[in-house]
């Protein structure tokens, strides 16, 4: 069992090509609603193609485009505007975890969101989940190659 990965379930590891409830979940996807194709919403009992985003309802699992990650979010519409909880995501290991270097910081409901600068933050379910991915792509590499979210951004 790889320590890089957190499954949607902490009891059970999705490997790549592997089948979850019935689905197959590939790398690079967002999951818990309905499928469609790269770039829209995904709908359960149907294929995850890599790349999508898929998450109607929350939570969302998204599977690195690697596959070798699962990071589960929560959207919470706090009026014109979403909060993205982190419910679940691989350790930092050795790497720096601080709020700055992580881009999170304590959410209200628990654990940790991301941190969105104010005038960024989504105002659409569709670009939290967007946003959410694009965190999850940027902490995956900053885990393995120690190279700070800032510096990708950059």
């Amino acid at each position: 069992m790889s320590t890089d990965s957190v499954s949607p379930k902490s009891s059970e590891l999705l490997l790549n090509g592997t089948l979850h409830g019935g689905e197959e979940v590939k790398p690079g996807t967002l999951h818990s609603g309905e499928e469609v194709k790269p770039g829209t919403l995904h709908s359960i009992g149907e294929q995850l193609i890599g790349g999508t985003l898929c998450a109607t309802y929350s939570p969302a699992t998204y599977r690195t485009k690697d596959g070798k990650a699962y990071y589960r979010f929560r959207y919470v519409d706090i009026g014109g505007k979403f909060e993205i909880d982190i419910l679940e995501q691989p350790s930092y290991r050795n790497r720096d975890s601080s709020a700055l270097a992580t881009h999170r910081m304590p959410s209200i409901r628990g654990g940790y969101r991301i941190s969105v600068a104010g005038d960024r933050e989504p105002t659409t379910i569709d670009e939290a989940k967007s946003f959410s991915q694009q965190w999850a792509e940027l902490t995956h590499e900053y885990i393995h190659s120690g190279n700070t979210i800032e510096a990708q951004v950059d």
